[in-house]
């Protein structure tokens, strides 16, 4: 859900905490690589998500909104922040 709070556009991650557009952008635009995205299947119906900078050596992490469909149509998102 975007809103508008203290003059500043933001986002409610999943937790209940906001993020701002400019805490959001930055590292996209101060990392010197880009996130690489794993999809593993731990049992049916339950996924494991990682990222990693695609330069093995760095630690980097993104802010991602992940949005997705099941196979039932059911529709969520979520802002990943964490490395899984």
């Amino acid at each position: 859900m975007d809103e508008v709070t203290a003059g500043k556009l933001t986002h409610r991650r999943q937790d209940g905490s906001l993020i701002t557009v400019s805490e959001y952008i930055t590292p996209w635009i101060e990392q010197p690589c880009f996130p690489r995205i794993s999809v593993e299947l731990v049992e049916p119906g339950l996924y494991k998500l990682t990222q990693r900078c695609n330069d093995e050596a760095s630690t980097d992490i993104w802010p991602i909104l992940i949005t997705y469909i099941t196979s039932c149509g059911n529709t969520g998102s979520f802002m990943m922040t964490d490395a899984q």
